[in-house]
């Protein structure tokens, strides 16, 4: 059996193969299929991101496909930035805000959550 993880992301294939490890399957990611076009994460909710990667990708390949999406939640932030973690990211303000919500109640105000 091979499954296609649904990622470009060098780090997070090697995420997601250290959990497979060891599982009588070949694991193969996006690298490996250039044609396949990127997924616009924009749904609501990791679920949905996840959802909507792999029903894109399955679509282009009769592999099965497993995809996920994650992000940081910060609880002193009323769970922001959430889904759309690597958009807040990108702002200026974000390492004064995280710095902040840090101070705010310590580690465990930090999360990260994802399916």
């Amino acid at each position: 059996l091979t499954l296609l993880l649904a990622t470009r992301n060098p780090k997070k294939g090697r995420e997601l193969y250290r959990l497979l490890r060891g599982l009588p399957i070949r694991i193969m990611t996006l690298d490996q299929f250039p044609d396949i076009p990127t997924v616009k994460e924009d749904a609501p909710t990791f679920e949905g991101n996840a959802i909507k990667k792999a029903a894109v990708v399955s679509r282009c390949t009769i592999l099965p496909v497993l995809a996920d999406d994650s992000g940081l939640v910060v609880d002193a932030l009323g769970g922001l930035p959430g889904v759309r973690s690597a958009r807040f990211a990108a702002m200026p303000q974000v390492p004064m805000t995280i710095a902040s919500a840090w101070g705010q109640g310590g580690k465990h105000n930090l999360r990260r959550r994802g399916v």
